[in-house]
């Protein structure tokens, strides 16, 4: 949501209009770390996830609900 180069130009408008939203806006539930590499090796097998920022928690309701 929010890509000015490869998103839709038409929905990102409307978007920017009724929710303000002036950048991209990228989220990621869950990230699970397969096979790191180097300093990052401990992280092997683990997952991470994250709840959604309070704004695009009140757009997915309001446009996905």
């Amino acid at each position: 949501m929010g890509d000015s180069k490869y998103g839709d130009f038409e929905w990102n408008k409307e978007v920017k209009k009724k929710f303000h939203l002036n950048h991209q806006f990228l989220h990621a539930y869950r990230l699970t770390f397969v096979d790191p590499i180097g300093s990052m090796s401990y992280l092997k097998g683990k997952t991470v996830t994250s709840q959604l920022p309070e704004q695009l928690e009140k757009i997915q309701k309001e446009l996905f609900s």
